[in-house]
């Protein structure tokens, strides 16, 4: 995960090596997590392996962050719409009482607002392609801006309305 954030976020450049032992130190970890998350990463379109069983860097255009975030608002948007013919009353109030947290510093009351909504349209194989785009997204990404805070408050807001009200 820090790996991806430190791709996603430029910290190594597209192009760049990354040998087991760079990483290794730069993470402070053994080599052998390194290989596997190295792996993961290719699998990912994140690295690309060499034939000296090395790894790059994977190029990512605009577009390809473009289209990370139109999966993500498309598949959100599915999953909502779907959860709005299963929501219960009991769901609603769970969705209002995160949503309503005042002191939001993190993501965590945000994945706890979308995995109810998430868990409610009984979709897992939705929700996990879903989460597999969150992926692309840099952790930390929303919180760098100012508005972040206001923005998810008020969204959310909108969001438990609109799935109490079935729209």
């Amino acid at each position: 995960d820090i790996l991806r954030d430190m791709i996603l976020t430029g910290e190594v450049s597209p192009g760049e090596a990354l040998t087991h032992e760079r990483v290794s130190g730069l993470l402070e970890v053994s080599t052998m997590p390194v290989r596997e998350a190295l792996l993961k990463l290719a699998h990912e379109g994140l690295v690309i392996t060499q034939e000296n069983r090395s790894f790059r860097v994977a190029a990512m255009t605009r577009k390809d962050i473009e289209d990370a975030f139109w999966l993500h608002r498309v598949i959100s948007a599915e999953l909502a719409a779907r959860a709005s013919a299963l929501i219960t009353p009991v769901q609603i109030a769970a969705l209002r009482a995160v949503s309503e947290k005042q002191d939001l510093e993190g993501p965590v009351e945000c994945y706890q607002f979308h995995g109810i909504i998430n868990a409610v349209a009984a979709s897992p194989r939705l929700a996990r392609v879903l989460s597999q785009i969150n992926q692309l997204i840099p952790e930390h990404f929303y919180e760098k801006s100012p508005e972040w805070k206001n923005s998810v408050l008020k969204a959310h807001g909108l969001i438990a309305d609109a799935l109490e009200h079935r729209r």
